[in-house]
């Protein structure tokens, strides 16, 4: 898939990557981790971000932790803490635009 420059297009072909690559996963032909680096880079394109970071939910202990980052290891974050806990309580996607400003960056 090549996109054609406009922005809906690039979205598509990012969304179409994805789940051909989700797809792959699950039949077992590629890792985990590949799809996990898929999904980065697609977020670093479209959403132009500064960093981006993967964390799981541990349901048992009520907290995240970081499974990817390009400058950070080991974090774990309490479900409702900061953007990324909120996000986990919340179920909803945060846009922030400068988060050194935002009150829930800590």
């Amino acid at each position: 898939l090549k996109p054609t420059g406009d922005p809906l297009s690039l979205r598509h072909t990012h969304l179409v990557i994805m789940a051909q690559k989700a797809a792959a996963c699950e039949r077992g032909e590629i890792s985990h981790q590949h799809l996990v680096n898929t999904m980065i880079t697609s977020a670093y394109q479209l959403l132009h971000a500064d960093k981006v970071s993967v964390f799981v939910v541990d349901e048992v202990r009520q907290e995240l932790w970081l499974a990817v980052s390009d400058d950070a290891a080991g974090l774990r974050v309490p479900i409702g803490k900061g953007v990324a806990g909120t996000v986990a309580r919340t179920k909803n996607v945060l846009n922030i635009p400068d988060c050194q400003t935002s009150d829930l960056f800590d």
